[in-house]
């Protein structure tokens, strides 16, 4: 049976390192599927491409649905027998139109896991501060991801970040991560993994990921050796350039604990 994975979460969340693990058992990789850059194979915008070059009017957004569906057959036609794994981050929720009366809707793409029933793994990491600064350290160093120390910036140094703005976007993120859920209320194979929670002490997957993904796969044998390295393991102190006014500004704002 054809089975669409997808690992839906924020840029920094962990959803790249879990994508990696299905990955390394067969799944077929969707990558980042609404990402704007088309010349990267298998993302939806560079089908939606090719599609409108055939037919000009399917650049209409009304049309999207059920190119979308036709774009995930092509997918599974590719995969065989294995799993496809989508990484769908928060931004893409909205990428194709409800259909219907717009008032109240569900996003289209939501609605689709609630119908297909296909596994959804929703991936919260907690700590919004380290997101936005590992963020702002992928920037400035051009390096999103790693599979080993090797692969890592020679020289990555420290950012800064404006203290305001910065607890400003912790708040809105934790904003994003309830509307989220709402939205998912109605999923019924979700997965809620918290990234704090995705690790052991030894660095290798817990548990309730290898428990998840074995679920999914149909395997019990899976190595809980992550395939990417972390990028930014530091203290928060060591990684930001201006952390006294920003350290400052973090624990007015409620969210000390992210310091830490």
């Amino acid at each position: 049976m054809q089975k669409t994975v997808f690992i839906v979460g924020r840029q920094r969340s962990g959803t790249t390192v879990l994508r990696e693990l299905f990955m390394k058992y067969g799944a077929f990789n969707a990558d980042e599927a609404f990402h704007g850059e088309i010349e990267r194979p298998n993302r939806f915008y560079g089908f939606l491409a090719e599609r409108v070059a055939q037919e000009p009017r399917l650049v209409n957004p009304a049309h999207h649905g059920w190119l979308f569906r036709e774009y995930l057959d092509g997918l599974h036609g590719k995969a065989g027998d294995n799993p496809v794994v989508i990484d769908l981050k928060y931004f893409a929720l909205n990428a194709i139109p409800p259909e219907g009366p717009l008032t109240g809707q569900v996003p289209w793409l939501v609605r689709f896991m609630e119908e297909s029933r296909n596994p959804v793994f929703h991936v919260i990491r907690r700590n919004k501060l380290r997101m936005h600064i590992s963020e702002e350290m992928a920037k400035k160093t051009g390096k999103w991801s790693a599979r080993h120390q090797g692969d890592m910036p020679r020289e990555k140094g420290k950012v800064s970040v404006d203290p305001v703005q910065t607890v400003m976007r912790i708040r809105t993120m934790i904003e994003d991560d309830r509307a989220a859920k709402l939205m998912f209320a109605n999923v019924p194979n979700r997965r809620e993994v918290i990234y704090e929670g995705m690790f052991r002490p030894d660095g290798g997957f817990a548990p309730v990921v290898m428990n998840g993904a074995g679920q999914v796969l149909g395997r019990t044998d899976l190595d809980p050796k992550p395939s990417n390295a972390r990028m930014n393991p530091e203290p928060v102190s060591e990684l930001v350039e201006n952390y006294g006014a920003l350290e400052a500004a973090v624990r007015a704002g409620g969210f000390g604990w992210m310091l830490d």
